[in-house]
C-alpha cells in the first residue's frame, strides 16, 4: 500500500519525475533545481562528505522549470543513517517564499497527519533509519471554475 502511494506521488509531481535530470544549474529565481543540503540547513559543504560520522543526507528539488514558470511544488528530502537516536535537522529555506509542510514520515504511521508548518531554520526531529518528505506547496490558482452567468433566459421566468 505505501509503495502504491509513493509511486502515485512521484508520479503526480513534475519535480520527481525528472530528479534524473535535474543539474545544480541556477534556475531563474536564483536558486538551484536541486540541492544537496547539510543537517544545519546550509548548502553542503566539501567538508560535509568527507565527515565520517555524517549519517544524514538532504536535498532540496525547486519547483520551477528553466523557463521560471513553477510547475510544482518545492520539495525537501531528509533521510537518517542514524541507528542510535533521532537527528535534530534544521530546516533550510524554500527556494520560493514559504513554509515546509510535511508530506510523509516513515517514522510515523501513514494515516498520521501533521499539520504543522514549518519555518526555514525550525527543527524537525528525525527518527533512525527514517525518510522525510516536505513540501513548501506552489500558490494554487484563483477559483476559475466556470460559474454560469444569471440572465433572464436562465432563470426559469
Amino acid at each position: 500500500m505505501f509503495e502504491r502511494k509513493i509511486n502515485a506521488f512521484r508520479q503526480n509531481h513534475p519535480a520527481f519525475s525528472k530528479v534524473e535530470n535535474l543539474t545544480d544549474a541556477l534556475m531563474p529565481n536564483g536558486k538551484p533545481a536541486w540541492e544537496w543540503v547539510n543537517i544545519n540547513g546550509q548548502p553542503m559543504q566539501h567538508a560535509d562528505w568527507n565527515f565520517p560520522y555524517n549519517r544524514f543526507l538532504g536535498y532540496v528539488v525547486n519547483g520551477q522549470d528553466e523557463t521560471g514558470h513553477r510547475i510544482d511544488d518545492d520539495f525537501l528530502v531528509l533521510a537518517s543513517g542514524n541507528p542510535d537516536g533521532e537527528m535534530r535537522v534544521q530546516l533550510p529555506p524554500p527556494p520560493h517564499s514559504g513554509k515546509w509542510e510535511v508530506v510523509f514520515d516513515t517514522s510515523k504511521p501513514t494515516s498520521h497527519k501533521d499539520e504543522n508548518k514549518y519555518k526555514p531554520q525550525d527543527s524537525y526531529f528525525i527518527q533512525p533509519h527514517a525518510v522525510v518528505v516536505m513540501t513548501n506547496r506552489r500558490p494554487q490558482p484563483q477559483n476559475t471554475r466556470n460559474i454560469q452567468k444569471i440572465s433572464p433566459q436562465n432563470t426559469g421566468r
